[in-house]
């Protein structure tokens, strides 16, 4: 086994991984919250990656979102396709794709359906296109997800995908967990268990591109992007906290603790943004961006 493929696959020995049904309950759960607070804001990373695959060439006749959510994307991919082109968008929690459905109904060259990203349903080769923001890096095993867009699209096809990027540079992603940390609030309910490995793990080094070499795409391009969280500039004190507890998808974990700890908690999480907003600094998630082509 070459060194590339066991950088890639080296999060499998150490982490505990989510799974197929943790991720649906969780997103399920959590589709109200990211509707309000984050689908606009992952909007502009969706628009960056679309810009890159050329979703509205001629020869595109086919196109698959996988992971689509509450449809931003979804939208976008209508917006900018060739006339004629098909969309389908998928989801693993068909809350999300309820959602989707309400905002976008009556859109002729579009279907929705409830899918498995490791496990996709559809024939070999009948994709021109194959988009998934914010997905692979989520899934309990991410060459599985690499593997499927690359047997589904067509020869030529082309991959597009985000991940979270560096978590020093991602305050909105990683702030729950830093301020937990702080307060040494331990949220391991299994001392003996292993770790949940962390949604960053795709983000830093050549992990993404190397997942992607050998679920068997030809040639892949990877780059950083800075996705500013502009919600939380509109707020201070109490009111920013708050929607930093509701819009972050660790939040689940906040159930699990007492009312102290949860005071604790909310007072680190003010005195973190303040101290970012003191330093200048906007506040927001590092993007990992990938396209590969088949």
């Amino acid at each position: 086994q070459n060194d590339n493929t066991e950088q890639s696959n080296s999060w499998r020995v150490r982490m505990s991984t989510p799974t197929i049904e943790s991720l649906t309950k969780k997103w399920n759960d959590f589709a109200p919250s990211f509707t309000e607070f984050n689908s606009h804001s992952t909007t502009k990373t969706a628009f960056l990656l679309l810009s890159a695959m050329n979703v509205g060439a001629e020869n595109v006749k086919d196109i698959l979102e996988v992971g689509g959510g509450a449809g931003m994307g979804t939208e976008l991919i209508l917006k900018y396709k060739n006339k004629g082109a098909q969309v389908i968008a998928t989801d693993l929690a068909p809350d999300f794709l309820a959602v989707s459905q309400q905002r976008l109904q009556g859109q002729p060259d579009l279907q929705w359906k409830v899918a498995n990203a490791e496990q996709l349903s559809f024939s070999d080769a009948s994709f021109d296109r194959y988009f998934a923001n914010f997905v692979v890096h989520l899934v309990p095993d991410p060459l599985l997800q690499m593997k499927e867009a690359h047997r589904v699209l067509r020869p030529g096809g082309i991959a597009g995908f985000s991940v979270w990027g560096r978590p020093e540079l991602s305050l909105q992603m990683s702030i729950i967990s830093n301020c937990m940390k702080k307060i040494v609030v331990n949220t391991n309910a299994d001392e003996g268990k292993p770790a949940m490995r962390s949604s960053f793990h795709l983000g830093s080094g050549n992990a993404l591109v190397n997942l992607a070499k050998e679920a068997g795409f030809s040639q892949v391009y990877s780059w950083y992007s800075f996705l500013p969280f502009t919600e939380i500039m509109h707020h201070s004190g109490d009111a920013a906290v708050d929607v930093v507890l509701k819009s972050s998808p660790g939040n689940d974990v906040l159930k699990t603790l007492s009312a102290e700890q949860m005071e604790q908690v909310r007072k680190e999480v003010s005195r973190t943004i303040q101290e970012h907003k003191d330093e200048n600094k906007l506040y927001g998630l590092d993007t990992l961006f990938l396209i590969a082509f088949k």
